[in-house]
């Protein structure tokens, strides 16, 4: 049975044209989980529906937190899925779990 590691709570959702869904807050860069591209997330939404989707890739702040102010040692980045997912089927308040083989 594969095991679910909590990531976040998604309080924002944004889809850039052509590039599927980014999930905010996202991952935290320094002390967050090994989560990598190509990994499996669930997504269990406020109603109780659960989606599956891969991590396509990362939004990250432009220009990193890191480089704006160095005593800054840990931020999050967003995490992109594959597009077929609508702003809608991933409200605010929907948990994000990384499933694990």
């Amino acid at each position: 049975m594969a095991k679910a590691t909590y990531l976040f709570t998604v309080s924002e959702v944004f889809a850039p044209k052509n590039h599927g869904l980014v999930l905010m807050p996202g991952v935290s860069v320094h002390h967050g989980p090994g989560v990598r591209v190509g990994d499996t997330i669930e997504l269990r939404r406020p109603d109780g529906q659960t989606l599956t989707s891969v991590i396509k890739g990362y939004e990250q702040p432009s220009p990193p937190p890191i480089l704006v102010n160095p005593s800054i040692t840990d931020y999050s980045v967003g995490i992109m899925l594959h597009a077929g997912l609508t702003e809608n089927d991933v409200p605010a308040g929907t948990e994000v779990w990384l499933i694990e083989a």
